[in-house]
């Protein structure tokens, strides 16, 4: 006989077998396809963007949180007249590997004519401002801040 006190425990155990036991551990990000051929895709090295109104795009970076990597959006944030962030995608190099790392879409659509800016920060070991738990006197570098210019026509 089970004691109600012990019905959480066995759904929580029936829910883990059932997901799967030893699993590897997810990207803090949604494990995603590559974005749809319909969106535009720039790379991290292309720093100046020009997309059509009401256009999705996204912006492709490297990324590989075994080793410490992270990627946020900064402030200021886009302006939204201009462009609207629609969240993150990620895209493993190699499935099959633990840590092999990828890449890390950072999706937006254009939401109207101007310009605007969008700032990324790339930093390692939770250095960014907004998962900072260290203090740089710590040793840690500080963060890359990645300005890429958007025009919406």
């Amino acid at each position: 006989m089970i004691r109600k006190a012990a019905y959480p425990v066995a759904i929580l155990c029936a829910l883990q077998l059932a997901v799967g036991c030893g699993a590897a551990p997810q990207s803090p990000h949604t494990a995603a396809p590559t974005p749809s051929r319909t969106s535009t895709v720039f790379t991290g090295d292309q720093r100046s963007i020009t997309v059509r109104a009401q256009e999705d795009f996204s912006i492709g970076v490297p990324y590989n949180a075994s080793t410490g990597d992270h990627r946020n959006l900064a402030s200021p944030k886009p302006d939204p007249k201009v462009v609207r962030s629609r969240g993150t995608d990620y895209q493993a190099d190699d499935s099959d590997m633990v840590g092999s790392g990828g890449k890390l879409y950072f999706r937006f659509h254009a939401q109207g004519p101007g310009t605007t800016r969008i700032v990324l920060y790339h930093c390692v070991l939770d250095a960014c401002p907004s998962r900072a738990t260290h203090h740089p006197s710590e040793g840690l570098p500080k963060p890359e801040r990645i300005t890429y210019t958007v025009t919406v026509t």
